[in-house]
């Protein structure tokens, strides 16, 4: 009884050490960072998809393919952007960047008959990205809605697909004078000429025709050329950008807006010049 006092006391006399908290009142909290959106997600598919007239991706239903449809493709430093001028499943993919495009080739399964072997469901592809498609005569007119941020949202970022060429432009600006750049080594900048003031009505005027309402709805983030470099930039903290192979970010250098685009999700990752197909690898 007299040895069990003896152990009821050491381990009431035992000392018992306070934890210990990294943390104390009055410390400093550290700045939160800022989460960068690494812009725009486009879908990506294999170059062989896109000249496989019979891949999913040539087929409209399944894809999007359509007229102003975009989607990446390529691996590595060889990734660029392509936009389909047409909705057929042999409508021509154009390259951005250098001159180049895609022409899907292959002929049509043969129709099936009653009692043919089912076949197997195709399944879906990469998504192809709509981006709203004008006309040269419509950048290049001060007047026009779509050089009016009113009215189509217009901003440095916004982009649009022009018809003929099926070249990317991205505005520099929300004035109905701000260019129009090109993403692609044959297409030339358009300055829009200066927007005619409108003539103030008076009671009794007949009421003008409403102007169409064009939407650029695809805007693409424009980061500094800084974030692009550096490793630690939140733009290449996949966790706070979501950078991820098909990222589209743009940046401005004298005046002169370039898309680029990351060939991967780690901080590494090179992101690729889609116009002059340069790399910039942070570090």
């Amino acid at each position: 009884m007299a040895l069990q006092t003896e152990v009821e006391l050491e381990v009431s006399t035992m000392a018992i050490e306070p934890r210990v908290s990294s943390k104390q009142i009055g410390d400093k909290a550290p700045k939160a960072e800022v989460a960068t959106v690494a812009a725009l997600m486009v879908g990506f598919c294999t170059e062989a998809a896109l000249l496989d007239a019979n891949h999913a991706m040539n087929k409209s239903h399944l894809s999007g393919k359509k007229l102003g449809a975009l989607v990446g493709s390529g691996s590595g430093a060889a990734i660029t952007l392509y936009v389909a001028m047409g909705a057929d499943n042999k409508a021509v993919w154009t390259k951005q960047g250098v001159a180049g495009a895609k022409t899907p080739v292959g002929a049509l399964p043969a129709a099936g008959v009653l009692g043919d072997k089912r076949r197997k469901a195709t399944a879906n592809p990469a998504t192809a990205l709509e981006l709203p498609v004008v006309t040269t005569a419509m950048m290049s007119s001060g007047n026009d809605p779509l050089n009016h941020t009113a009215l189509s949202g217009k901003k440095a970022g916004a982009m649009v697909i022009e018809a003929s060429s099926g070249v990317i432009h991205i505005a520099e600006g929300s004035l109905p004078t701000s260019k129009w750049t090109p993403q692609s080594a044959t297409g030339a900048i358009i300055t829009p000429t200066a927007a005619t003031p409108v003539v103030v009505g008076k009671v009794g005027d007949k009421p003008r025709k409403a102007k169409t309402v064009i939407v650029c709805a695809v805007h693409v983030p424009i980061v500094a050329q800084a974030e692009l470099t550096a490793k630690a930039s939140t733009l290449n903290d996949t966790k706070l950008s979501g950078k991820a192979l098909g990222s589209v970010v743009a940046t401005t250098t004298t005046g002169v807006t370039s898309l680029f685009m990351a060939v991967g999700s780690t901080d590494v990752a090179t992101w690729e010049n889609i116009k002059s197909d340069a790399s910039v690898t942070p570090a």
